[in-house]
């Protein structure tokens, strides 16, 4: 895994950690194979730099279904809830996409002591 300033990440690298805003938002995943719109969007959030793999790093590349471990069930399920309530799944991959990212983002708030909108 390599640090680099965001002016010197291209198109093609693949991400090797989390990158997430200042509040903890997950702005791009793990894994994920990084494009031109991925570099404006973390330069209009004011991301410096961003985590990719080597040449030689063996990292699956996400597709429709990242995957993240979740120790706490409870917490899983409550974000797994909330997520359906925000974001309904449907059957377009675009829609388990979307609901797959907001689990994981709203049971890493959950996790960090966040609370659930609206409560």
């Amino acid at each position: 895994m390599a640090i680099l300033p965001l002016n010197q990440v291209a198109a093609g690298m693949v991400v090797a950690k989390d990158v997430l805003d200042m509040s903890g938002r997950l702005l791009l995943g793990r894994a994920t194979i990084v494009t031109e719109k991925h570099i404006k969007i973390l330069k209009t959030w004011g991301i410096t730099e961003v985590h990719v793999a080597d040449n030689n790093e063996s990292i699956q590349v996400a597709t429709v279904h990242p995957t993240l471990p979740f120790p706490d069930n409870k917490r899983y399920n409550l974000a797994k809830e909330e997520a359906s309530r925000l974001f309904p799944p449907g059957n377009h991959p675009l829609h388990q996409l979307i609901y797959t990212y907001a689990t994981r983002s709203i049971y890493r708030r959950l996790e960090r002591g966040g609370k659930l909108h609206g409560t």
